[in-house]
């Protein structure tokens, strides 16, 4: 069992994670929806947007710096050594907690961690101190089923991004727009763990799967018009 002691360090250490996520899954949203609709703007109004958002982006710099004093510093304040070591812990530990997991996991939880909407089991509870860190996608793959469920879903996600990537030119631009969201928030978050794998994530990647194909082929005639439209303005 955790110590009171070990919960608070885990807590606090997720607080800090999500704090910094949320600012970045913003940020990404942001650059999604600039994606779709920026051809539909003005150039007048970009203009206007372009110089609210280097303000905001301004004052985003000051949390951030706060963000990551709290992180990488023991005592309130911010050294190079405990940013360089912070940094290289926070993001060069993946490799070494997939290790752990390979060498040390005896415990696998069927998909029901992290596809609660398809599986129906019970969670399990994982004590160890490795299990405490992020081990990118790949340690939640192979916490499921151990070898089989790593390369199964691995290959599973490869060949669905792969084969949307390749037939991009068959897919309206609304389509796209819910593709790459969904692509490349599980790219980024997967960098530190599986993140999709709640039950709100799963539904997700359910919801933009049928999105992607339900808009497939909607008529884009109009966007390019505008398009057009905005080029002669330039």
């Amino acid at each position: 069992m955790k110590t009171p002691t070990q919960i608070h360090i885990i807590l606090d250490y997720r607080k800090k994670f999500y704090s910094s996520t949320r600012y970045w899954d913003a940020s990404f949203d942001l650059d999604k929806l600039n994606f779709y609709f920026e051809p539909l703007l003005s150039l007048q109004l970009k203009k206007k947007i372009k110089k609210y958002f280097i303000f905001i982006l301004m004052l985003g710099i000051i949390p951030i710096i706060k963000i990551t004093i709290d992180r990488f510093s023991q005592t309130g304040g911010l050294t190079f050594l405990a940013f360089k070591k912070g940094i290289i812990n926070y993001l060069g530990m993946q490799p070494f907690i997939f290790s752990d997991w390979l060498k040390d996991n005896t415990m696998f939880h069927g998909g029901a961690n992290n596809f609660s909407l398809f599986v129906n089991g019970k969670g399990v509870e994982y004590y160890e101190p490795y299990t405490w860190n992020f081990g990118s996608y790949l340690t939640s793959f192979y916490a499921i089923n151990g070898y089989l469920s790593l390369i199964c879903l691995s290959l599973l996600f490869y060949v669905m991004f792969r084969y949307f990537i390749k037939k991009t030119y068959k897919y309206s631009v609304i389509s796209l727009f819910f593709f790459y969201g969904f692509f490349l928030h599980f790219m980024i978050s997967g960098i530190f763990y599986f993140r999709l794998g709640t039950p709100g994530g799963n539904l997700f990647m359910v919801i933009s799967l049928i999105l992607i194909l339900f808009f497939k082929n909607t008529d884009t005639k109009i966007r390019i018009k505008v398009v057009k439209k905005n080029i002669k303005k330039y």
